[in-house]
């Protein structure tokens, strides 16, 4: 009985760093226009439901001119959950020409007594050209995708 104690708790503890890995999800994640002459941000400029014409300018739905972008891919799981091996990566492309925009990871640390955490990644120079962001977790198959409809004109 002892042996099959000592072998089940091995097997446990061997298996940890997996099932760490497996244990977050990518929940969403919102980007938020970073307004230059006030130094707020914006409503989620991924819902669809803000014009981004001409943002740079002070454009469409955009109350002052922005160029920069905060992205915020939101991770949940267990809460108060920590595991040195969680890393988010975020990919930012052009959607027209898929020139890359940023690709970037980030570690993880502890999540929230609610069992989240949010991941902030800044996007700069960013205004006329349509981007899709892409969020996954190494290790995982999981995956967020998100578009920002920016363009720009005359």
């Amino acid at each position: 009985m002892r042996i099959v104690v000592v072998i089940s708790t091995f097997l446990a503890l061997a298996a940890a760093p997996y099932a760490g890995e497996s244990a977050i999800a990518l929940s969403a994640i919102h980007a938020r226009l970073f307004y230059h002459h006030s130094g707020s941000f914006s409503d989620d400029i991924t819902t669809g439901k803000i014009g981004l014409w001409n943002t740079v300018i002070d454009g469409g739905d955009a109350r002052e001119p922005s160029s920069s972008v905060l992205v915020d891919v939101v991770v949940t799981g267990r809460p108060g959950t920590f595991d040195p091996n969680w890393l988010v990566r975020l990919s930012v492309v052009e959607s027209d020409s898929s020139a890359v925009v940023l690709k970037q990871e980030k570690h993880l640390g502890v999540l929230s007594p609610q069992g989240s955490y949010h991941c902030g990644f800044w996007l700069a120079e960013v205004g006329c050209e349509a981007l899709t962001l892409t969020a996954t977790i190494a290790g995982s198959s999981a995956e967020q995708r998100a578009t920002i409809p920016f363009r720009c004109g005359e």
